[in-house]
């Protein structure tokens, strides 16, 4: 079944909405449906209602950016997580993380709850301990769907480093299925303002060795994922959660599956 509708996942601060604008035009026959009342909060976790309520011509796309490149987007801008506001790198991954009505855009998937009430975004309606668990707990789940339904997954590092050729590249498994997808170059825009800042990795500098072995243990890397490609001067560790591989769990982007399934065991 040919997909007639797309819907954009992946957590804030990960260029949702540069990839919703660039899908609009790259699949021109195929409709928009992402952060509806139908798809769910494109920043949500992935539950069972999804799964429900999600028509089978939807296709899926996720973006991820890895835990180090992430962590300092959400730092400057926290969004519905007003408790981690101001908060120095050493508290900021370390500090209860949770979101709070903050918005009326919100409403469409919470409309019971109050102003500054906590979004159950967690299956527990609990904080999460840290936004490095919320990271890996809603990443494990969207990229373990590539097992069910047709999904296109797309690292926000590789894409800055190999730019249109990676991200038509990673459409190959379903291209069969969208005819009228326009491969134009042209249409891939990476003229993000801070493009040479993901490019060298200047976001290393914003934590200690301290924070970088937090990191890593928080997103549950195994040692296979400590042979990521090297850059010289750079820790085994450091390469494995920031290097130019696509995701963490896995160094094939094209095994995210299996990589999801065996972090939601760990």
């Amino acid at each position: 079944m040919n997909p007639t509708k797309f819907a954009v996942y992946g957590e804030r601060g990960s260029a949702t909405r540069w990839l919703r604008d660039t899908l609009i035009e790259v699949l021109p026959d195929v409709r928009n449906v992402s952060n509806s009342t139908e798809t769910g909060w494109k920043h949500g976790l992935w539950t069972s209602e999804n799964e429900r309520s999600m028509s089978p011509e939807t296709l899926i796309i996720v973006i991820d950016k890895s835990p180090l490149a992430w962590v300092p987007s959400l730092q400057r801008k926290p969004w519905h997580m007003h408790q981690l506001r101001d908060l120095p790198m050493a508290d900021f991954i370390r500090t209860e993380a949770y979101s709070v009505m903050d918005e009326p855009a919100l409403r469409r998937w919470w409309p019971e709850l109050k102003p500054l009430e906590m979004i159950p975004e967690d299956v527990d309606f609990q904080p999460w301990s840290n936004v490095l668990t919320m990271w890996r707990e809603k990443y494990s789940r969207w990229w373990a769907l590539s097992g069910r339904r047709p999904v296109v997954t797309i690292s926000f590092d590789l894409l800055m480093e190999h730019g249109a050729a990676y991200f038509y590249s990673r459409f190959d498994e379903v291209r069969g299925l969208l005819p009228s997808m326009r491969e134009d170059e042209s249409l891939i825009n990476l003229d993000f303002p801070r493009r040479d800042y993901y490019l060298n990795r200047e976001y290393l500098e914003d934590y200690s060795e301290e924070d970088i072995d937090w990191i890593a243990q928080q997103t549950a890397i195994g040692p296979a994922a400590f042979k990521a490609d090297s850059t010289p001067g750079d820790s085994d560790r450091t390469r494995s959660v920031a290097g130019s591989h696509s995701g963490v769990f896995c160094q094939d982007p094209c095994s995210r599956s299996a990589c999801a399934d065996a972090a939601l065991t760990s």
